[in-house]
């Protein structure tokens, strides 16, 4: 069931914009983050990169997940920038909040979100 991410994350352009999360638990972090991986490379033309990273939050109470999708076949956008917060859950892991922030090939995002 689509839930909007938490409030907790800012929804200023520079901070990223809430994303509905189509999976909130799943038996791994890998699969939780799945829909956020699996439309990226769009095609072998360009110089297409996705970077994940996935570290334990400070006070220890949550894992905080970066994903960046880099080289969009788009004369705007040049890629987006996910964040979210990863807990224990009922089945494993629960995806608490994402947020995503559009990269852009000139300058940054407009308070719409989007690419100028």
């Amino acid at each position: 069931m689509p839930a909007l991410a938490a409030a907790a994350f800012a929804t200023s352009a520079a901070a990223g914009e809430p994303v509905a999360i189509e999976r909130a638990d799943a038996p791994s972090v890998i699969a939780l983050l799945a829909p956020f991986l699996d439309d990226h490379p769009e095609s072998m033309e360009g110089r297409a990169s996705l970077t994940l990273a996935i570290e334990k939050a400070p006070d220890g109470s949550h894992l905080v997940v970066t994903i960046a999708k880099d080289g969009y076949l788009d004369d705007a956008q040049r890629g987006d920038r996910y964040r979210g917060e990863v807990v224990p859950g009922p089945e494993g892991w629960t995806l608490r909040a994402m947020t995503r922030t559009p990269i852009c090939w000139r300058g940054e995002p407009t308070a719409r979100g989007t690419c100028p």
